[in-house]
């Protein structure tokens, strides 16, 4: 039996703290942040230098009738609702964006597709995405009544540029 007190998966490493509590109690501003660092001798930088230039696209939208290309794209079990999509895509203005899907009928529905047929990638939209709209008919789980509310569907539109 291994010694945990030898075993290096238990070894937390410490590290020196940046700041003391009194420098961090006297920052009220953002300004105050700059200027420590600042006095710390530490530049400041953006995190967009750190990544790799793709963006979370948080309204599909602005994928109406906007062309692009998929890069590449995986899932993840670990939704709300389950498994879903997340797409890198490159639209024809440039654009470097992250998708995100998990709706059994659209884009989530399309990419599982792509992944049986064993595309991985290089799939082109020259005419972006559609969007369905309807009303959700269910029913309230706390009152029992029936619920209406709008809903939609996103697609990777199947039209030809």
């Amino acid at each position: 039996m291994a010694d945990s007190k030898n075993d290096a998966s238990t070894e937390v490493e410490k590290s020196t703290p940046l700041y003391t509590t009194d420098q961090l109690a006297d920052i009220k501003s953002f300004d105050d942040m700059m200027q420590l660092l600042a006095d710390s001798g530490i530049q400041a930088t953006e995190i967009s230098e750190y990544g790799d230039g793709f963006e979370v696209l948080n309204d599909k939208r602005k994928l109406v009738n906007v062309p692009f290309g998929i890069l590449d794209y995986k899932f993840s079990e670990k939704g709300d609702y389950g498994r879903f999509s997340i797409v890198r895509l490159v639209t024809k203005d440039g654009r470097k964006l992250i998708v995100t899907d998990g709706s059994s009928t659209g884009i989530h529905h399309q990419m599982e597709d792509l992944e049986r047929r064993g595309v991985r990638g290089g799939v082109m939209c020259p005419t972006g995405v559609v969007v369905s709209e309807y009303t959700y008919v269910g029913v309230d789980p706390k009152t029992g009544e029936e619920i209406r509310e709008p809903g939609e569907t996103f697609y990777f539109s199947m039209a030809k540029g």
